[in-house]
């Protein structure tokens, strides 16, 4: 129940948070680096990336290793925090610069980190909550909201980690009210919301 409840009220703070990432990602690839200018910018965003990873290495590959983490409840409030904040900072700098690379897991794994900081907070005021279960229902909402199709994310969560059955209405909670909100905000995704760049 505790779960629910906590699925309703953080629901919406998924989908403004996805909007803004779906800015983010809009606004990169209309503003991507082309031509000869790769050669400098695409060195100077992985050196970027580089430095930044030498203090949290999770930060490198396309996040499901950090995902992995937060589902099972690992890391503290200050790391959460930071990779929540950092993985669409550097996902963003790297397309920038010219880098190919997908969207899905980063955006995946950002919601699960930020899903599992929300949950540590809520289980504080509400003991014995599952900072995992909670990453898991952010990580479904997150890339609900953020590719505009609900049902998408519900499943490739419940695929890609092959349990979550039992948490099945509060993932659908939050991410139909996720989707809900971003759709209202803008009604991109973050694939609509790079096509007029190409």
């Amino acid at each position: 129940m505790e779960l629910l409840v906590w699925s309703l009220i953080v629901g919406p703070v998924i989908g403004l948070f996805s909007s803004g990432y779906i800015r983010v990602i809009g606004r990169v690839s209309h503003h991507r680096v082309s031509g000869w200018h790769i050669l400098v910018a695409l060195p100077l965003a992985l050196g970027a990336l580089g430095l930044i990873g030498i203090e949290y290495p999770q930060l490198f590959g396309n996040g499901k290793d950090m995902t992995h983490s937060a589902f099972l409840g690992e890391g503290g409030f200050a790391l959460l925090f930071a990779l929540f904040a950092l993985k669409p900072l550097v996902t963003a700098l790297c397309l920038e610069s010219g880098a190919a690379g997908g969207l899905f897991t980063p955006t995946l794994s950002t919601g699960a980190v930020l899903g599992g900081f929300l949950g540590m907070a809520w289980s504080l005021a509400w003991p014995g909550s599952s900072v995992g279960a909670s990453a898991m229902v952010e990580a479904a909402a997150m890339i609900g909201a953020s590719m505009q199709a609900p049902l998408t994310g519900l499943v490739l969560v419940l695929e890609l980690t092959h349990s979550g059955f039992q948490i099945m209405v509060p993932m659908m909670a939050a991410t139909v009210v996720a989707t809900a909100v971003a759709q209202h905000v803008d009604g991109y995704s973050i694939y609509s919301a790079r096509l007029s760049a190409a």
